[in-house]
């Protein structure tokens, strides 16, 4: 009898270096390779369909969005969710061929979904403290138990009431911080992304998880979770954890006192606190500054030089990018207010 055939699902925009990498670690896997294209401005789209992938090009409006649009495209029930800059690990390649010979039963249970670990990467080296590890992911499954929910940018698949999941042994080589300058500009947007996801909690309890959650946070990764034994690295993705951390509910703050509370009796108390708080934190945050307006297309990470020079533009959202060390206090001063304003 022959197998149950396995489409192969990667949402994409300027993937060019990593594309034919992703494609190759499952060659011989698939029955389907789909890419579903965010407009590339790079050869994204000729190089994965040279890979032999079927191209889809659709407007990006949010990961979530995206990938439940993408598999709604495959042709196969059973889909296979990769990002682009992911790999198949050997062993997980060999798991999944096994259950996939087996009609994905594992050991005579047909679970509709299985759960692998991703073992990601700083500088070409894997990192399994930082809280970084298992870090496990569903992303075989079948597309009629379930759809992609979660918070953006922090997406997940989610089975229906009453279908049963496996865990498939070997990990996804995730490959997403070739530079530290990658990883600073990713927590930098996944915290404005995350933002705009509890702007309608409670202000008070966004008050408490401004206030200590990225701290609790880089206390658990650094010390309980094994993030001093990576030097310098590991420091660096669990001090980038807690800023993006604090920056997800100082925007959804920001985006509930402009939206909901400039009526509210403790508005201006509220305001106070915000910015004393995050003048402390931009204070000790040297790389911080005003840069392009964020909108949800430039997600992607995007090289150095495409970030904007900093200007004294204060109705500007800020980005991640350099700055000198001999910036004027009173103009460090503007820069730090100016996104609770903004």
């Amino acid at each position: 009898m022959n197998p149950t055939k396995l489409s192969v699902v990667i949402i994409t925009y300027n993937e060019a270096k990593n594309i034919a990498s992703c494609i190759a670690s499952f060659t011989g896997l698939a029955d389907e390779i789909l890419v579903v294209d965010s407009y590339s401005t790079d050869e994204t789209p000729s190089i994965a369909e040279s890979c032999g992938a079927r191209i889809l090009q659709h407007v990006f409006q949010g990961h979530i969005e995206q990938k439940n649009w993408a598999a709604s495209q495959a042709k196969f029930d059973w889909v296979l969710s990769l990002d682009a800059d992911e790999q198949l690990g050997e062993a997980l390649f060999a798991s999944i061929l096994a259950i996939k010979n087996n009609h994905f039963c594992l050991q005579s249970i047909a679970h509709k979904g299985y759960f692998f670990n991703r073992l990601n990467h700083l500088n070409g080296k894997p990192i399994k403290g930082c809280g970084w590890y298992p870090d496990q992911k569903l992303r075989l499954w079948n597309r009629l138990a379930g759809k992609w929910g979660g918070n953006n940018p922090h997406d997940k698949f989610v089975l229906n009431t009453g279908h049963s999941s496996g865990h498939l042994q070997g990990d996804i080589l995730h490959f997403t911080y070739p530079s530290s300058t990658d990883l600073r500009i990713q927590a930098m947007r996944f915290g404005k992304i995350g933002g705009m996801q509890y702007q309608n909690r409670h202000v008070l309890m966004l008050t408490m998880q401004f206030l200590f959650s990225g701290m609790v946070r880089f206390v658990r990764n650094y010390i309980l979770r094994g993030g001093w034994i990576y030097g310098i690295d590991g420091l660096q993705i669990c001090y980038w954890q807690m800023v993006e951390t604090q920056l997800k509910y100082s925007h959804a703050l920001k985006n509930w006192f402009f939206n909901k509370g400039k009526s509210s009796a403790h508005s201006t108390f509220l305001l106070i606190i915000l910015m004393f708080f995050l003048c402390v934190q931009y204070t000790y945050t040297p790389s911080l500054r005003l840069g392009k307006k964020f909108s949800p297309a430039s997600y992607y990470p995007c090289s150095i030089n495409e970030i904007p020079r900093p200007n004294l533009d204060l109705g500007d959202h800020w980005i991640l990018g350099q700055t000198t060390q001999n910036r004027a206090f009173s103009l460090g001063v503007k820069m730090r207010i100016a996104p609770l304003i903004s």
